[in-house]
């Protein structure tokens, strides 16, 4: 080489070390995960590999069910019966009351009369009982309306709630019924919680679906009655992580993972649980920063360099 060769050599390297070749690889030096890709600034282009920062979101953790919101038919039906059976009951009870005092006062009441009395209050009490058995067969023993508090009732037959019956898969919820409920359109988006039920007890199980059933009173809603729904539970306290965009997913080994640019040029892939779907992508606790720059075009060709899998670099 030249002397003036050499001249222009050591100032194209001396400013090359000042301002960096951003076609360059990775500093040497950088740590290096173990499943990860070293891309030059020309390769990211050539690849079209695109980044989007990582979502923090908060999530609480629940299980759903499915659920029917209760025609009120037969609800009505069932009121009906038993106030018409607690009437009939009362006024069976004020005769014989009658009966019993005229008798004992020998003022011309026959113990025909009594004994005519008597079976008629009999007869009265067991039709509400009836009534009652059936009310709490088909509602449950802790519907609301239950013993005379029939203003429950009213927002229900004034539109203003809606009456759900939610069925849990078996073992899905633990304990003898959640703390609370929220219910949803079967359209709903993944991360939205739906309308929150004000009421939750125990209902008969449901013999077509084995599992955990509840009934719930939700006010202000827009569900229909005889729509079928999504009822969700939590089963634990809400905790912060980040959102990772559907678009990010690769498989791989039989598992689900995402690529994360760690440093310039470097890309790991991250192994992500998906058991926990929000809108658009999935929540993950650990392991994935929030705002880390995630991979959402151009995975398949960093799973393939990082195999060793010849590919097309251009597209």
């Amino acid at each position: 080489m030249s002397f003036l060769g050499a001249v222009w050599a050591a100032i194209l390297a001396f400013f090359a070390g000042l301002f960096g070749d951003p076609g360059a690889q990775p500093a040497m030096h950088a740590v290096v995960p173990k499943f990860a890709v070293v891309l030059s600034g020309d390769e990211i282009r050539r690849l079209g590999i695109e980044v989007i920062p990582a979502q923090t979101i908060r999530y609480t953790p629940r299980v759903h069910g499915y659920g029917v919101v209760v025609d009120l038919t037969s609800l009505a039906q069932s009121n009906s019966d038993v106030a018409t059976a607690a009437a009939a009951a009362h006024q069976s009870g004020a005769d014989l009351a009658r009966a019993r005092a005229l008798f004992a006062q020998n003022a011309g009441e026959s113990k025909q009369a009594l004994d005519a009395a008597e079976k008629q209050a009999a007869a009265d009490a067991a039709a509400l009982a009836l009534a009652e058995r059936k009310e709490a067969a088909q509602f449950g023993q802790n519907a609301p309306w239950r013993g005379g508090k029939h203003g429950v009732l009213t927002p229900l037959y004034g539109g203003h709630a809606v009456l759900v019956q939610a069925t849990f898969p078996l073992g899905t919820v633990v304990g003898q019924r959640p703390q609370s409920l929220s219910v949803a359109h079967l359209t709903h988006a993944a991360d939205t919680f739906g309308f929150d039920a004000a009421r939750i007890w125990n209902a008969p199980a449901d013999p077509t679906i084995p599992g955990s059933t509840f009934y719930a009173l939700v006010p202000a809603s827009d569900l229909a009655q005889g729509e079928h729904v999504l009822v969700y539970a939590p089963t634990g306290p809400s905790e912060t992580g980040v959102r990772i965009s559907d678009k990010a997913l690769v498989v791989s080994e039989e598992k689900t993972w995402c690529y994360v640019e760690t440093s310039p040029g470097i890309f790991e892939r991250v192994a992500i649980d998906i058991d926990h779907p929000t809108a658009g992508g999935y929540f993950v606790a650990r392991g994935i920063a929030g705002n880390a720059p995630v991979v959402v075009k151009g995975m398949g060709l960093l799973l393939s360099r990082e195999l060793g899998v010849a590919v097309q670099d251009e597209y």
